[in-house]
């Protein structure tokens, strides 16, 4: 992979997050004096989070709208929100789902995938679908699942994410499957099924369909049996099995995809599915470098490590074997080269890059080791 392919692909992580009216705002002091804890985060370069008294917090870049308005903070800021329940961040853009099941969008708009036709970027809030309980933003491609398990895409399809046998880009939110749990990706889309089976569609220049080519793929393929959970880096796929076993496949240009020290692992192509480990809670696929928990709740990583994302203590390139950074936790997400975890107690731990203040801290100075950001 060129240097000029990397910084073309902008990391989208897809997690359940949430941002809404800039009514009102607080700092992370007196968060913390409200005894909540946080029930989801997502951090890229900017950071947004949910707290158990649906409270949402916003830091780092706001230069699309994605957390309303248009100011970057390097503080967590609490950001008043009404009858919101659930949402996603990636790519510049927010989802959110309100409690009546509409979803509603803001943010980078230039793929058209906000679904508004208008092709500008959207600053406020604004009202797309009902019926929605579930959504992820992959990329320049939007997704969102109904309560019937339908899933719906709109924006770029140029790889044929999508799944719907085309290129054709779509400007309003339009059905792709049925039967859906939940869905991941960037340039090539993920799905967990209600079955368990796992289907993949889209850019596989790199192998991260997984189906032993690298062609791309304008219809969905399906790859595995028996998924519990799923997360979809820039170019490799990652998914945990039933019986708690993690799953790679794609580029692992930093060894993201294969945690081994007999192998050859740098700049592999891996077009199949490879058994990485045992005993995965969840994973966290970044653009590339990788988080885990376990289910003894310990975290580890490995991976690029550019501006500290590994969270080992030194800013070396790259983590060739994973590695043991916490105990305790209960939540992870992973950016470009940001990482951050929630630990039991509720406490916000962040470390990596934090050019925009995306870390929280209040400053923009990287992080190569985990660090406090907010205490319950």
């Amino acid at each position: 992979m060129t240097m000029n392919k990397i910084m073309r692909k902008t990391i989208t992580i897809s997690m359940i997050m949430l941002c809404f009216l800039l009514n009102s705002c607080r700092t992370a002091d007196n968060w913390a004096k409200m005894g909540y804890s946080l029930t989801s985060i997502s951090t890229g370069d900017y950071t947004i989070a949910l707290d158990t008294g649906g409270n949402l917090w916003a830091c780092g870049a706001n230069l699309n709208g994605q957390f309303g308005g248009s100011v970057n903070r390097v503080l967590p800021m609490q950001i008043v929100a009404t009858d919101v329940k659930l949402a996603c961040t990636g790519a510049g853009c927010t989802m959110i789902i309100k409690n009546d099941s509409s979803l509603w969008i803001c943010g980078n708009n230039e793929d058209d995938q906000i679904g508004d036709g208008m092709k500008k970027n959207v600053t406020e809030f604004k009202k797309i679908m009902e019926d929605v309980i579930s959504a992820s933003a992959g990329g320049g491609t939007l997704f969102a699942i109904k309560s019937d398990n339908s899933l719906w895409a709109c924006g770029c399809n140029d790889y044929g994410q999508m799944g719907d046998g085309t290129r054709e880009n779509k400007t309003t939110f339009t059905k792709i499957m049925e039967d859906v749990l939940a869905v991941s990706g960037y340039q090539h889309t993920m799905v967990l099924k209600k079955d368990n089976t796992l289907w993949i569609c889209g850019n596989n220049e790199d192998g991260q369909i997984g189906d032993g080519t690298r062609e791309n793929k304008t219809e969905f393929v399906k790859i595995m049996e028996n998924v519990e959970s799923i997360s979809a880096g820039v170019d490799y796929s990652m998914a945990v099995k039933k019986d708690g076993s993690l799953w790679g496949w794609g580029f692992s240009s930093a060894g993201e995809v294969i945690d081994f020290d007999d192998v050859k692992w740098e700049n592999a192509y891996l077009t199949e599915p490879i058994k990485i480990m045992d005993n995965i809670l969840s994973v966290s696929a970044g653009f590339s470098h990788v988080l885990v928990i376990k289910k003894d709740n310990s975290l580890w990583s490995w991976g690029e490590n550019f501006h500290g994302s590994c969270g080992v203590g030194i800013t070396d390139d790259i983590v060739i074997k994973s590695t043991k950074i916490m105990d305790d936790v209960v939540m992870s997400s992973v950016g470009y080269s940001e990482s951050m975890a929630v630990t039991r107690n509720g406490d916000l731990w962040a470390w990596g890059n934090n050019e925009f203040g995306q870390l929280g801290g209040g400053t923009k100075e990287d992080k190569n080791v985990p660090t406090k950001i907010i205490s319950r």
